[in-house]
């Protein structure tokens, strides 16, 4: 959670959806930008964000986050399709997690391990009725500048973790029937409730 008093805004950052780019923008307006040098940013060197958000860790789910005294604060979140954050994963981190294929990562203990960023579905990390907006990964551009001309930030987002093979742009060419029904088994509520399909 970052939290930005001045602006009074709350940005409650889902894991792979252009999290390192907003918090990159956030920072000299976090609560913890006045902690420590902010060109350490610019090194991109590992547990950076973590420095920036106002919990520590840039990942907590937000019904355990303490946000209640910034309540009235306006609140903000980002998500994407199920199936292009699972394959921008899996291609990021297969060889570390020595998956060969997409279905194998699907049915490893990795895809529903404890220790990564897929450990919660979007649902899960987020709390939809108490957001004032969520934006969209597959709308980045225009929905980030209703957040920065609202509150008078930036427009143009840097870009972190950029993907390098560009085949990966259409996720659906990477799926078959069987690695298909696995995600959607899984994230069938952020289909649902996010209004994603295939």
């Amino acid at each position: 959670m970052i939290v930005c008093k001045k602006k009074q805004l709350v940005y409650f950052h889902n894991p792979k959806t252009a999290g390192s780019s907003i918090t990159f923008v956030l920072a000299p307006h976090s609560t913890k930008s006045g902690e420590w040098d902010m060109k350490e940013l610019e090194k991109e060197g590992s547990g950076w964000q973590g420095k920036v958000h106002h919990d520590g860790n840039q990942h907590f789910r937000m019904t355990y986050t303490q946000y209640g005294e910034f309540r009235n604060y306006f609140k903000f979140s980002f998500v994407r399709n199920p199936f292009d954050i699972i394959l921008g994963f899996y291609e990021k981190t297969k060889e570390r997690h020595n998956c060969k294929t997409l279905e194998q990562f699907l049915i490893s203990s990795w895809y529903h391990g404890p220790d990564h960023a897929l450990k919660y579905t979007q649902t899960e990390y987020l709390d939809p009725d108490n957001l004032d907006f969520i934006g969209r990964y597959e709308n980045l551009y225009d929905d980030w500048k209703f957040i920065a001309d609202k509150f008078d930030l930036p427009k143009e987002l840097p870009h972190f973790n950029q993907r390098k093979n560009p085949q990966l742009k259409d996720y659906r060419k990477h799926y078959d029937e069987t690695t298909r029904m696995l995600v959607e088994k899984r994230y069938q509520k952020d289909l649902e409730v996010f209004n994603y399909d295939f």
